[in-house]
């Protein structure tokens, strides 16, 4: 049923994921899996009976990267720092977002505290 398709599995380092993967790979699917934990997903790679991605660590930082919100071009700049090996400029990066990120939680968190108040002025005067 999948023989000749490509399929890509997320959350394939342990689980439902994981067995999904085996399963295509045996039906001849062409699989590319994808997780969170590296160590995991290494140990998945070394017992499939499929060809691993030639870069399954980059599927796994993208995908976090994307979780985080990160742009594509964050991304892309996060990766190409990630093969000049430079790690203390993907880490200033990474603050950055983490930063940005911050900020817009604590005025959001302000925005509901507004809205707090407000509902409890009106609950009070029922």
């Amino acid at each position: 049923m999948l023989k000749d398709k490509a399929v890509i599995i997320t959350g394939a380092s342990y689980g439902m994921g994981q067995s999904m993967a085996e399963l295509s790979a045996e039906e001849g699917a062409a699989v590319v899996i994808t997780a969170r934990h590296q160590e995991k997903l290494d140990a998945v790679n070394k017992t499939a009976k499929y060809e691993a991605p030639e870069n399954p660590y980059a599927y796994t930082v993208l995908q976090n990267l994307k979780d985080a919100g990160c742009t594509d071009e964050m991304a892309e700049k996060f990766m190409t720092l990630q093969n000049s090996h430079d790690k203390e400029q993907q880490l200033q990066l990474l603050s950055r977002h983490r930063k940005h990120l911050l900020e817009k939680l604590h005025r959001e968190e302000k925005q509901i505290d507004c809205l707090d108040y407000l509902i409890y002025q009106i609950q009070k005067k029922k």
